[in-house]
């Protein structure tokens, strides 16, 4: 769980969670992570908005929680088997309220390596490499003047901005569903968020650590949006309809990508 050469993050102090939208996730992962640790649960790993709080101060708030897993089915029928608040959902369990979905990975050594890398064998692939690379970490969040703390595993921060950038790639240029758009500025801040709290050398150490296609393939798209569309991807955050806070946000955006590129040609 945590392997000798992940070091970079072992100084890292805990994040204070103080929203109330992330002290509920806590309460449901304090539920949930005894049933994850028994013998019959495959490797897991906590991934998503969540994972992104975990790692670098932010005031995004998400309702859901993302574990990738290795067998969706079977994690979701133990869960629910043991935990008498859980109840079946499309893609994995609701417990109290709060949706917590499994999102499966496959070993991506069973594809061959001429198989061109779309959207959907990348993102798998992000999820596989998180299980690989998991973290344990402190959850602290306060309710009440009280502090509640859970230990996770959870996916590096390298991995999770391959994550982030995947799903700012799969939306359409010129989608138009309120829903993805907002889902994609979500992601969009969480990139930002990530870049500069967490500094871009750390995050392509992570990379570095991951299968060489994901590295290659975030640099790629990390060039692709963040240094040539900043501005497609600052509107989408939604932040403000003012065109001046749009352009603060379109340079926060390339400057992440400037920092990222700096810290591939340096560790070249």
């Amino acid at each position: 769980m945590q392997p000798e050469d992940l070091n970079t993050w072992a100084e890292w102090p805990p994040i204070v969670l103080v929203r109330e939208s992330a002290t509920r996730l806590v309460r449901v992962l304090e539920q949930i992570e005894p049933v994850m640790q028994r013998d019959d649960i495959a490797p897991w790993v906590l991934v998503g908005g969540l994972a992104v709080q975990i790692w670098v101060q932010s005031d995004r708030a998400t309702k859901d929680i993302d574990l990738s897993v290795q067998d969706r089915s079977v994690t979701a029928s133990i869960v629910r088997q043991h935990l008498a608040t859980a109840t079946a959902q499309r893609n994995g369990v609701t417990i109290d309220g709060v949706a917590v979905d499994f999102l499966e990975a496959f070993d991506p050594s069973l594809i061959p390596d001429d198989v061109a890398i779309d959207d959907a064998w990348f993102r798998n692939l992000t999820w596989f490499e998180a299980l690989r690379l998991r973290y344990l970490r402190r959850l602290i969040a306060m309710e009440q003047q009280e502090a509640r703390t859970v230990e996770v595993a959870v996916a590096l921060p390298g991995i999770l901005l391959a994550m982030k950038l995947a799903a700012v790639a799969a939306a359409a240029p010129g989608a138009s569903d309120k829903r993805l758009l907002e889902k994609q500025g979500s992601d969009v801040y969480d990139i930002v968020t990530l870049v500069e709290a967490a500094t871009a050398e750390r995050l392509i150490i992570d990379l570095r650590r991951a299968d060489q296609r994901l590295f290659d393939r975030t640099v790629e798209l990390a060039d692709r949006w963040l240094l040539g569309e900043p501005m497609t991807l600052a509107k989408r955050t939604e932040l403000s309809a003012d065109s001046g806070v749009i352009a603060v946000v379109s340079g926060r955006v390339e400057q992440c990508g400037f920092d990222l590129s700096e810290a591939v040609a340096s560790m070249r």
